[in-house]
Formats: C-alpha cells, sequence, structure tokens
C-alpha cells in the first residue's frame, strides 16, 4: 500500500537533508524507502514557498 508522506516527514527530511545526511539515512529514519527520499527531494517548490525550517527557498 502506498501513502503520501506526513508534514512531519516532510520536516524530517528537509532538516536532514539541510545538515546533509545521505538519503538512505533519512530513509530510516522517517521510515520509507530510498526512493521516496529521492522523489521528494527532486520535487522543486514553487518560487518564494517557505520550507518547514521557515527559510524561504529561493530555487
Amino acid at each position: 500500500m502506498h501513502s503520501q508522506l506526513t508534514q512531519e516527514q516532510r520536516c524530517q527530511i528537509e532538516a536532514l537533508a539541510s545538515i546533509g545526511e545521505k538519503q538512505t539515512t533519512l530513509a530510516g529514519v522517517v521510515g520509507v524507502h530510498p526512493s521516496t527520499i529521492s522523489r521528494e527531494t527532486s520535487r522543486n517548490q514553487p518560487p518564494g514557498k517557505q520550507g518547514c525550517l521557515g527559510i524561504r527557498e529561493l530555487t
């Protein structure tokens, strides 16, 4: 069964990715397959959207 990531999981991914953690580490912490992390981190946010950490995304 496939399920969507929760907002909490997305925030965990964002926080850990921002400090340079590897995708396999992120997957273990969040409890999802590494390919899920890959898809989530490769998605582009619309310009100006704020991330979970309150940091304004510019890309």
